[in-house]
């Protein structure tokens, strides 16, 4: 965001164009994956897959995500402006998402692999959890402490 025509609104924007493109990446890639397996699709849970531990133990990195980009969000100065609040807003968002994504891409591969809609489960959590993490004015204001009228200017 080093345009010369940089505002708040157009902030926003750009903040939902990336977090609309990462969450339908992930679903239209899930969707291109159930019609190519779509002949030999089952549902079992197989405890001796591997597979099956990895993307358990991949949930764990949304976790883990989640932490991480809490901290990026307190990462900014006392006395930054809302340019650079909202930049570090920007960098904690993608590496929210990011860790959603990555075991959520997983899950479909994993799909693909196997034909088993087990996989689905988890592509659903990592949906679900990029969708609570939608960038609201009121979101990205709690994020990086913005006053209200700073969120006021975000939401106009």
């Amino acid at each position: 965001m080093k345009s010369p025509d940089y505002s708040p609104k157009s902030f926003i924007l750009f903040t939902r164009i990336i977090y609309f493109a990462l969450f339908f990446g992930l679903i239209l890639f899930l969707l291109v994956a159930l019609y190519i397996s779509s002949k030999t699709l089952t549902f079992k849970i197989d405890n001796e897959d591997p597979l099956t531990f990895i993307v358990l133990l991949t949930i764990i990195v949304i976790l883990i995500g989640y932490s991480y980009s809490n901290k990026i969000f307190k990462s900014y100065k006392p006395d930054s402006t809302i340019k650079d609040r909202l930049s570090t807003y920007h960098k904690g968002l993608l590496a929210r998402l990011s860790f959603c994504n990555g075991p959520g891409l997983f899950s479909v591969v994993c799909l693909l692999i196997s034909s088993n809609l087990y996989y689905v489960i988890f592509v659903a959590i990592a949906s679900v959890v990029i969708i609570v993490n939608y960038p609201t004015a009121e979101k990205i204001g709690e994020a990086v402490d913005l006053t209200p009228t700073e969120i006021e200017l975000l939401a106009n």
